[in-house]
């Protein structure tokens, strides 16, 4: 039942007007073809650039897209590749998503600065965390089955974003920062309510900082984030033996209808460090690089699933990568 290929046609035009004013845009049509649908996808878009003045930027951009995969993800994969992409069809109907934003840019010879306000909308988004294995699906929407097990819902995504370039100088880098919310609505799940996404991040800053002296290049960079969201109420799911393993983050509550992802794991925090030496030798160019990731060994949850044991199902933490050192020689000659 699983489609083993896919085709899809495209053919896009694109025209940049320029008026010989301070306004630019860029107007796009693509239109697309996908033969396990069957059907045509007309997607405009357009991008406008305003100079306000020599150094100050109005910028925005719209548009139509469709995604003809879908991430199947379950409750019951803890190892392996928990994500899993399947093609669209007939049944399994592409997401479609229009995205808008709109922003300012200031920039001069040292800095430049942005801010951004950014919305999206997705519909034909699928849930398979009550799903086995990536053939279910199909196997939902065929003839005769019980379709109650693939749950269709809609999505919306919007935030805020804040951007900080020095660009020259002993030391120089960016700054950033995103606001963002994410929300998905499935009429079966969580009362009929709106609930944050699997993949949701409230806060992200990120910095990076850069100095070249001499032949060495150092740069020191810095990210923190939100932790995951995750369905706090979970139990061992009868009748998929040994499906006895359960992500916390995507878990069926006791009463499924409810409860998604009101809570989230802790915070992720991570410093990276890398040096660069640059030497001139036997007439060929060489880059000795050493450098580090997650500097101070930070734990960082990456998710908590639960274990079945000897009838207790008991929480356990999995933590991401740490402190990791990579060497490097890049030689051109």
């Amino acid at each position: 039942l699983i489609p083993e290929m896919g085709i899809l046609s495209s053919i896009y035009f694109q025209d940049k007007l320029n008026t010989d004013t301070p306004l630019e845009a860029t107007i796009g049509l693509r239109i697309s073809n996908y033969n396990l649908s069957g059907d045509n996808y007309i997607e405009p878009r357009v991008s406008i650039t305003y100079a306000l003045t020599d150094q100050f930027t109005l910028k925005g951009s719209a548009g139509q897209y469709t995604q003809f995969l879908h991430r199947f993800s379950n409750n019951f994969t803890i190892g392996g590749k928990k994500f899993v992409w399947i093609q669209s069809n007939e049944q399994l109907k592409p997401v479609s998503s229009q995205q808008f934003d709109i922003g300012f840019q200031h920039e001069n010879d040292y800095w430049t600065t942005g801010v951004s306000v950014y919305q999206r909308t997705y519909n034909n988004l699928l849930d398979f965390s009550r799903l086995v294995s990536p053939m279910h699906p199909y196997l939902a929407l065929s003839e005769g089955s019980d379709q109650d097990n693939l749950l269709m819902g809609s999505g919306n995504s919007k935030g805020l974003e804040l951007f900080l370039h020095k660009k020259s100088g002993p030391l120089h880098g960016w700054l950033s920062y995103t606001f963002g919310k994410i929300e998905h609505l499935f009429p079966e799940l969580n009362n009929g309510k709106p609930f944050l996404a699997d993949h949701d991040r409230t806060h992200e800053f990120k910095a990076v900082a850069i100095t070249s002296p001499g032949t060495w290049d150092i740069t020191l960079s810095w990210i923190y984030s939100s932790g995951m969201t995750y369905t706090p109420i979970g139990k061992k799911i009868d009748g998929f033996p040994p499906y006895v393993y359960v992500l916390i983050y995507s878990i069926i509550p006791e009463d499924s209808s409810a409860n998604r992802n009101t809570e989230r794991l802790d915070p992720i925090q991570r410093i990276d460090l890398s040096i660069t030496k640059h030497l001139e030798l036997f007439s060929s160019h060489w880059e000795l690089g050493f450098s580090i990731f997650n500097l101070f060994n930070k734990k960082n949850i990456s998710h908590t699933k639960f274990v079945d044991s000897e009838g207790n199902i008991l929480p356990t933490e999995v933590h991401m990568l740490g402190i990791t050192s990579t060497f490097h020689i890049h030689l051109s000659l």
